[in-house]
């Protein structure tokens, strides 16, 4: 893969990881059909993925910080274990808000998806 074709396919990930986030917001807020326990499950999964991509945010802000982490650093194990967890623990309760029509269902599911695609692909790159 050249260098041109693996740049567009992260800049295409980020993209959808921000499209998925945003859009999935937007449609929680202007939701005007009753919420139930269903959508809250879903809502459940989709702020795990939230929590995953905050710790992601801020690990990134923190290597910038510290001028990067050395080889299997344990802090950075740490970052991606516990962003593994969340967006994983995302996926599990966005599979169960999956069978009632919510605002979140299938944005919960895509987005616990595209994050813990991202901790394993960074996790693979380490």
């Amino acid at each position: 893969m050249s260098n041109l074709t693996a740049g567009l396919v992260v800049v295409l990930f980020y993209g959808a990881i921000a499209f998925v986030l945003v859009t999935g917001w937007v449609r929680w807020a202007r939701q005007s059909q009753p919420r139930n326990a269903f959508s809250y499950i879903a809502l459940i999964g989709f702020s795990l993925a939230n929590v995953s991509l905050i710790i992601a945010a801020a690990g990134i802000i923190y290597a910038r910080k510290i001028g990067g982490f050395p080889y299997y650093d344990p802090r950075l194990m740490r970052l991606f274990r516990w962003g593994g967890t969340f967006s994983l623990g995302g996926l599990l309760f966005s599979a169960v808000g999956v069978w009632r029509r919510s605002a979140l269902r299938w944005y919960a599911v895509a987005l616990s998806i595209l994050t813990l695609f991202f901790w394993f692909a960074s996790a693979a790159g380490e």
